[in-house]
């Protein structure tokens, strides 16, 4: 089941963040992880974004997102998650997606749960979609608005059409 809550951040903050981390001086093409061998692999025909990887303690932003999130994720949940180690800030331009899969790798390090934030939603394409019982879902996209599911979800970024997609993702541990 997906937990989804609009506008859980503010869109001035969501600014903030890609006005932060959008620069090509450290943005890179992003890596997959083979469920198999643990290789990580560059796959443009499963997974075409930029992406960079940032830690919590990078700036009072992220330790505030880092807060509200772990608030809302631990406010019901018989496990309690106690940190997140690191996020990861992913840009999608026109072509770019990311196609079927789990988070399988961040199981493996410790995480059940995956949460993604939509940082903006001035683009055309891009839908985040996710299967549960067999049936595909789609969420609307809506800038500051966060998604919280089981790790083992399978789940998938569409063709960006247009304009470009930013979005935060963690995986509490």
């Amino acid at each position: 089941m997906i937990n989804f809550h609009k506008d859980f951040l503010s869109k001035e903050l969501c600014n903030i963040i890609i006005n932060r981390y959008n620069s090509d001086d450290v943005l890179e093409d992003a890596v997959s992880v083979n469920n198999s061998t643990l290789e990580k692999v560059q796959n443009y025909n499963f997974n075409k974004r930029k992406i960079v990887k940032v830690s919590p303690e990078t700036s009072s932003e992220l330790k505030l997102v880092s807060s509200k999130i772990l608030e809302l994720i631990n406010h019901n949940s018989e496990v309690k998650f106690e940190k997140i180690a690191s996020f990861s800030f992913n840009k999608y331009r026109e072509g770019d997606f990311l196609d079927w899969h789990s988070d399988l790798s961040e199981v493996r390090k410790g995480s059940t749960k995956t949460v993604v934030i939509e940082l903006n939603e001035e683009y055309t394409g891009g839908e985040f979609d996710y299967i549960i019982d067999g049936i595909n879902h789609s969420l609307d996209k809506n800038a500051g608005s966060i998604f919280i599911f089981d790790s083992t979800t399978k789940h998938r970024v569409r063709e960006i059409k247009s304009g470009e997609r930013f979005s935060l993702n963690c995986w509490p541990l």
